[in-house]
């Protein structure tokens, strides 16, 4: 099939307000670093493969949608329309902010993760995900995982198993000899 006559899937299943993704501005500046050409490759092999499923977070501020989420995105669908996709509207959630500051912390913490990958996880074997899915992917925790060849025991020695004591140091209020306990 010719790719001019191809439309990138858009998933909406609450019908949440859309927009085309070239009103969509630069918020974040230079908090990320940028995407390199083979993370770009792998965001729009998954765009032309699962479609946009997340909606855009915007900050809509003087009439302009700011994106405090979706920046990457934004990029990977210039280089796919570039290519001779149709690219439809995409779903957006307005957030709400008080003013540029407020908007600026909550895309923080929209960039946030507080959690860590557990590196003894079931999930792969419990949904039957193959690791080669990982290379499609970019979740750094995972590299690791791609290569079956890699155990990670081998990245630790008997030392670092062992607690570490944290000891402090005092200094004689006498004779100034520093002393740790």
């Amino acid at each position: 099939m010719n790719k001019k006559n191809m439309k990138i899937k858009i998933l909406n299943p609450n019908n949440l307000p859309t927009i085309p993704y070239s009103k969509l501005e630069d918020f974040q500046r230079d908090l990320k670093k940028r995407i390199t050409e083979e993370a770009l490759d792998k965001l729009k092999k998954s765009i032309l493969k699962h479609g946009i499923f997340v909606p855009k977070f915007v900050y809509k501020e003087n009439g302009k949608y700011l994106t405090m989420d979706g920046h990457q995105t934004k990029k990977a669908l210039i280089s796919l329309e570039v290519d001779g996709y149709e690219i439809p509207e995409i779903p957006i959630v307005e957030i709400q902010a008080k003013d540029r500051k407020d908007a600026a912390e909550k895309l923080l913490q929209i960039n946030s993760r507080y959690g860590t990958i557990n590196p003894d996880t079931t999930f792969f074997e419990e949904f039957n995900i193959d690791l080669s899915f990982i290379n499609e992917i970019e979740i750094p925790e995972l590299d690791i995982l791609s290569d079956k060849n890699i155990n990670i025991d081998d990245f630790f020695t008997d030392e670092d198993s062992k607690p570490k004591e944290d000891k402090k140091k005092v200094i004689c209020p006498e004779c100034g000899t520093e002393f740790e306990i």
